[in-house]
């Protein structure tokens, strides 16, 4: 190795032999990486026996070709929104190519995440806005819901008092996500906040014979659902507010503007009319471990200054869905959504659109547009992602407060 040249290397593969999460991800795999940062090739052969690195081109299962000027805008601190993680590069970023075995790199892709992220030498925030919400003041329990299709026992947690807000979770995810405000003891004080799993989420089980056939979440079902749960927890006839994010925040926008009559105001986060490339192939390759790969493909939407648990937590919640359900999800968001949105109308309620600086998903100008269509507000978020209220709760309440607050004494 020649310590001359950029990068670092020497200390950086001493960071990946050490670190003991990259050594349980790699696992049992054996990986060759072609990793070329501009004009400079690094070779990489990852196994549970070591790291090797060699700096002539030798073959690998795939490569990875990063530009010099793309390299150094991902070792920023903080890194701009687009540049926080390969994947995000990948998607958004040109120049930024992989090539070879596909299959073989969907299956390190973890591993491959946190090889490059142990190249900055530095980690998330570790303290400042870790603090766990308190869910002594959360309830769950079951109903049973009327559908089309029959009788479906959804689970919803509940909080607080005044008036209603019901919660929607992102695709793949579950209520979990909204912890942060149930357990809010300040918002408990004035607002009945409920949030529900979808089927096949959390601990909402599937719908009746869900084997027979893979999960499709239609807009027709999803609308079936929250309005199913509206009325079985009673606050449907009390004109509550919507909160949804991702997925949801394009059904809010749906539930705005064809029965706004029906909200007293929709906040809509991270959602865009333009959702093409949400789907991954990989989510349901039997080839690859879908929850551990879904992982990575979230992590870039979310802002580096996040603190590590928040950010874990995130991932976490998606590290535990069932098999096929955020593919299922996205059947809404990359299907439906698109046929949907062009035929909106304007806001029938109050409407809040707000969105973070890091989501790469949907970007602040693409945000913007849909407020400017359905007449409502805009809100961007700075150093926030795209699962806000997941990964840094308290900054994200400072956005929200003042909003509510509105609400509340209109």
């Amino acid at each position: 190795m020649r310590e001359e040249m950029p990068l670092a290397i020497s200390a950086w593969v001493d960071r990946c032999r050490k670190d003991a999460e990259l050594k349980a991800l790699v696992g049992s795999m054996v990986f060759a990486c072609g990793l070329i940062i501009g004009e400079t090739w690094w070779h990489w052969t990852v196994s549970r026996r070591g790291i090797i690195v060699e700096t002539t081109r030798g073959s690998s299962d795939f490569d990875i070709n990063i530009p010099e000027e793309v390299w150094s805008m991902f070792m920023q601190t903080p890194p701009p929104p687009g540049f926080t993680t390969f994947q995000a590069m990948l998607n958004r970023v040109p120049g930024v190519t992989l090539s070879g075995n596909a299959v073989k790199w969907a299956q390190a892709a973890a591993s491959v995440e946190r090889l490059l992220t142990l190249a900055r030498g530095r980690t998330r925030p570790s303290d400042g806005g870790t603090m766990r919400p308190s869910l002594a003041g959360v309830t769950g329990r079951y109903i049973e819901v009327k559908t089309r299709t029959g009788t479906q026992p959804l689970y919803y947690e509940e909080s607080g008092q005044g008036s209603p807000m019901l919660f929607l979770h992102t695709a793949g995810a579950d209520l979990r996500q909204y912890h942060s405000l149930l357990g809010d003891s300040t918002l408990q004080q004035h607002w009945h906040m409920v949030a529900f799993d979808l089927p096949g989420h959390g601990h909402s089980p599937p719908q009746e014979g869900w084997w027979k056939e893979p999960y499709d979440l239609s807009a027709d079902r999803y609308l079936e659902y929250i309005f199913a749960c509206l009325e079985a927890t009673g606050i449907r006839r009390r004109r509550p507010v919507i909160l949804g994010c991702s997925m949801a925040g394009a059904m809010a926008l749906i539930l705005a503007s064809q029965y706004g009559e029906e909200f007293s105001g929709v906040i809509s986060c991270e959602a865009a009319f333009d959702t093409r490339g949400r789907r991954t192939p990989w989510a349901t390759d039997p080839q690859v471990n879908a929850e551990q790969y879904i992982s990575t493909w979230i992590a870039g939407m979310m802002a580096p200054e996040s603190s590590e648990e928040h950010y874990r937590t995130a991932l976490w919640h998606y590290g535990q869905g069932g098999p096929g359900v955020y593919s299922g999800d996205l059947a809404f968001y990359s299907r439906d959504w698109p046929q949907i949105q062009p035929r909106l109308s304007s806001a029938r309620c109050p409407l809040w659109v707000m969105v973070g600086e890091y989501d790469y998903s949907c970007s602040p100008e693409v945000s913007r547009r849909v407020a400017e269509k359905m007449g409502g507000h805009f809100t961007l978020m700075q150093s926030l992602g795209h699962f806000p209220m997941v990964e840094n709760p308290e900054r994200f309440r400072e956005y929200l407060l003042p909003i509510l607050t509105e609400l509340r004494t209109r």
